[in-house]
């Protein structure tokens, strides 16, 4: 049990400790002590030896405070999207062997405009479906009717 309490202090303090010295980039925090495979000034890609869970509770713990951060958790991925006007647009774990990989990538314009016209486009495909049943509804009704007239 003594062992037990020992390594969660053990793990609490070097997870506190490394937080206060993490890295940011794009004003995301960045886990430090990885080996970078990708670094441009819109993107950044690690590898670090450390668990998968164990990067999921760095990120929890430091973005907690944070507002309008989701997590979605995607089985061997986890993918953490900022909802504000945040630099960074996303930050990606996910499971290599027994490493981690992770992903920040920069908020873009790219991805901006081409959400608002697939929203702008489904908007008319709704209208044009919508338009479709009243028109095969209207018709089916005044056959009706006009059937319902010609009986009386």
């Amino acid at each position: 049990m003594n062992k037990n309490v020992g390594l969660l202090a053990l793990c609490l303090l070097v997870g506190f400790g490394t937080m206060a010295v993490a890295d940011d980039f794009l004003g995301a925090p960045v886990i430090p002590g990885g080996k970078s495979v990708l670094a441009r000034p819109d993107r950044l890609e690690n590898k670090y030896e450390i668990s998968y869970t164990d990067a999921i509770d760095f990120y929890k713990n430091a973005l907690k405070d944070v507002e309008d951060v989701k997590f979605w958790d995607r089985g061997e991925q986890m993918y953490i999207e900022d909802h504000s006007n945040r630099p960074w647009h996303s930050i990606t774990l996910s499971k290599d062997g027994s490493g981690t990989n992770l992903t920040i990538v920069q908020d873009n314009w790219t991805w901006i405009i081409g959400t608002l016209v697939l929203r702008f486009i489904a908007v008319f495909v709704v209208l044009l479906v919508l338009y479709v049943a009243m028109t095969i509804s209207g018709v089916a009704l005044s056959r009706l009717g006009k059937a319902a007239e010609a009986k009386k």
